[in-house]
């Protein structure tokens, strides 16, 4: 099927003109955030792009869906689905092709200072592999197109200005590479060579998790708040 596709997408660009390569990348103004421009002499409608990964953006009278954190926190493939196909439907009614989302591969969450990390389903590389391998099937089954990120500059919050003297914030972390689509665990045969080790094991794992997971946030608020004195004590 991937093979059909691009020979598909291949023969369609082969007769595109060079203006319309670059009208149909660079899009133009209209009622949603990216406007791709059809070519009705090939049979290509106009394309709509709206953000964002947990609900329609700059819309009223729409769902706002749970963060991936909080779905990839209930270790629920069923639930992960209902949520992509619920997601997919709400866009396809408003007319969307294409989503800005899922978040996949940025943040992951690896930076305690990370303000997006909410964004992200999870840093164990398997838990995120699975919930975006599920939502990215489950959105495009819903007859709405995905379009995977972030892919860099993510990792922590980017630098921006605060009240003490518009001062600017360190970014924090340094960017992280790519990993290579044969090692990572989007690969499908990872994924079925480790579907036993998604399921939690009986007896009180959720209530550890749950625990661990609180830990975690007052490690990552008190962490936010060392360095926030820390700057403002440099700045004032």
């Amino acid at each position: 099927m991937p093979l059909q596709s691009f020979a598909k997408a291949s023969a369609l660009v082969a007769q595109m003109t060079l203006e319309e390569k670059v009208a149909f990348t660079t899009g133009h103004r209209g009622p949603c955030e990216g406007n791709l421009p059809g070519l009705s002499r090939l049979g290509l409608p106009p394309l709509c792009l709206q953000d964002g990964p947990t609900g329609l953006r700059f819309e009223s009278f729409v769902s706002q869906f749970p963060a991936a954190v909080t779905v990839a926190a209930s270790f629920d493939r069923e639930l992960m689905v209902q949520r992509a196909r619920a997601l997919g439907n709400e866009f396809r009614a408003r007319g969307v092709h294409v989503q800005l989302g899922p978040v996949t591969g940025g943040p992951l969450g690896r930076s305690p200072l990370g303000g997006r990390n909410w964004e992200g389903p999870s840093p164990d590389p398997f838990l995120c592999a699975e919930m975006s391998y599920l939502t990215v099937r489950g959105i495009q089954k819903s007859g709405v197109i995905t379009s995977l990120k972030h892919f860099i500059g993510y990792v922590s919050l980017p630098p921006c200005c605060s009240t003490l003297g518009q001062r600017r914030e360190p970014s924090g972390q340094p960017l992280l590479p790519r990993v290579s689509l044969g090692a990572h665990p989007f690969a499908p045969d990872r994924l079925r060579r480790s579907k036993r080790r998604f399921e939690p094991p009986a007896g009180g794992l959720t209530a550890r998790f749950r625990h661990s997971g609180r830990s975690r946030a007052r490690l990552m608020v008190n962490a936010h708040r060392r360095q926030s004195d820390k700057e403002t004590s440099v700045h004032c």
